[in-house]
């Protein structure tokens, strides 16, 4: 019997301790680059070589808006009133050889991204992008919107950070999207019952003893 215990012990320890890299490796991976449709990156922004060359002023304003301490109602030149952000803000860059990227027909960078965050509920889905190249931020309207395989297709004329908002709902609407999925979750929920059955096992093991 003691040797089962012993045996059980273990087989628990060593779950707890994969489910608990597993999720480790969830949370990094949900900041590498993501590869997009036609060409395309997109990633977290402070990840990103944009990030350093952002002036002082919109450096100081994303940070904030990914920290929660400031809304996108805070971003100049463009009317959010109504609006709620579904994402961080984040970037999109080149992956490749340019003359492979997706553009327009006027010669737009045209980037299809996947937006875990996008809910069939959703209305007004837009981009608020910001403009290294024009220094301005820009309200674009996405090209196709595709709530079920939540992927967004927009135009740009240049391509730098960027934010996805929608409409404001009753609510209150959804969190913005920090990049942390809900696999990662779940399994950061199994390593707590892991280790809680562990732990019962070990103090009962040491009341019979």
């Amino acid at each position: 019997m003691k040797k089962f215990g012993k045996k059980l012990l273990a087989i628990l320890t060593a779950g707890v301790i994969m489910v608990a890299g597993a999720v480790t490796v969830f949370a990094e991976g949900s900041t590498q680059p993501v590869e997009t449709d036609g060409g395309y990156i997109d990633r977290e922004l402070k990840d990103a070589p944009a990030y350093a060359t952002l002036d002082a002023a919109t450096k100081e304003l994303v940070d904030a808006i990914n920290a929660g301490t400031k809304t996108i109602q805070d971003i100049p030149g463009i009317n959010l009133s109504g609006k709620q952000a579904v994402t961080n803000v984040k970037d999109i860059d080149k992956w490749g050889d340019e003359s492979k990227l997706a553009k327009s027909a006027d010669g737009k960078y045209q980037p299809t991204i996947v937006v875990a965050a996008l809910t069939t509920s959703m209305t007004g889905v837009q981009i608020a992008h910001y403009s290294q190249v024009r220094n301005v931020w820009e309200l674009i309207t996405p090209s196709k919107v595709d709530l079920n395989a939540k992927t967004i297709t927009f135009e740009l004329e240049d391509i730098s950070p960027f934010i996805v908002v929608c409409d404001k709902t009753a609510s209150g609407g959804t969190s913005p999207d920090t990049g942390v999925s809900s696999t990662a979750a779940v399994w950061g929920i199994t390593a707590a019952v892991l280790f809680a059955a562990a732990m019962v096992f070990v103090v009962r093991r040491r009341k019979v003893n």
